[in-house]
């Protein structure tokens, strides 16, 4: 009777513990987390199979003020490696409501630059993570972009972009909506707010302002939709405007300017040289 009991409290310890360690697996909710160089994280699903995994993010040389090289493992396996100079790195693990799990990984560089930004997603076909949404996308019309904020709600990944723009310099994109739809993460809104942050108030004394506007330089001749041909307001030389919104599709972007109670879509130049306003204040 006694050997029977003990196996029949063995056999219910055992269920017990299996019970708990699932639990203790399913207990990593969406949202985001901070991860730091060179620690070791063992309580988290990386690869999205609902188990936890050993996660280790490490620089291959370090300087007084900047690292050298990043590498990625997990379950002791390196699945990416860069080689590349940065002075701090923003790292998140981002888990979506149904369980998606994403590195967001971030090396920056001067002027807040990284060459990797992005979400990357383990790969269980090669063993390897891949990038699979580029926030680095911006450099066509920007000589300097970088992701300020990144946040999860519900099967989204929202992030908070920032560009030093040809067309209008300093320029904030928020929030960016990333859905999860068939397997990957496709972005929700192709308009997104706009906010110029880097305009000068006073030429003469180069004051900055961001809701100092931006004056044309020009005639501007606006549209009523992004990319269309229907022509909206036009705007005299001289003028003070601003912008509220961003359009992208592909690899063409626009803005939206308001002029008084008047709106309308001009496109984003690729050079200084081209851009409409007098007053943008380019940096770095």
């Amino acid at each position: 009777m006694k050997k029977i009991l003990s196996g029949t409290l063995l056999a219910l310890g055992i269920l017990f513990l299996g019970v708990t360690g699932s639990q203790a697996e399913a207990a990593q909710t969406s949202g985001t987390k901070n991860l730091k160089l060179n620690s070791t994280y063992k309580n988290y699903d990386v690869t999205g199979d609902g188990i936890s995994d050993q996660l280790l993010i490490t620089n291959d040389s370090q300087d007084e003020d900047h690292y050298e090289g990043i590498n990625i493992f997990i379950n002791d396996k390196k699945v990416y490696s860069k080689d590349l100079y940065y002075y701090r790195a923003n790292l998140k693990l981002c888990t979506l409501e149904n369980g998606q799990v994403y590195l967001f990984i971030n090396p920056i560089m001067e002027n807040d630059d990284s060459i990797v930004n992005g979400l990357f997603q383990y790969q269980e076909s090669s063993g390897k993570l891949k990038r699979v949404v580029n926030l680095n996308k911006y450099y066509t019309y920007s000589y300097h972009c970088w992701t300020d904020k990144i946040k999860v709600s519900g099967n989204c990944i929202l992030a908070k972009n920032s560009l030093m723009s040809y067309t209008v310099a300093g320029m904030d994109l928020s929030y960016i909506t990333y859905t999860y739809q068939e397997g990957s993460l496709v972005m929700k809104d192709q308009t997104v707010k706009a906010k110029v942050w880097n305009s000068i108030l006073d030429l003469e004394t180069y004051t900055i302002d961001e809701d100092a506007g931006l004056i044309t330089k020009r005639v501007l001749t606006t549209y009523k939709k992004a990319g269309g041909k229907k022509k909206s307001v036009k705007i005299p030389k001289g003028a003070t405007v601003y912008v509220d919104r961003w359009y992208e599709s592909g690899k063409k972007a626009y803005i939206r300017i308001k002029y008084g109670n008047k709106k309308g879509w001009i496109k984003m130049v690729k050079s200084e040289e081209k851009s409409p306003f007098t007053n943008a204040s380019y940096a770095g």
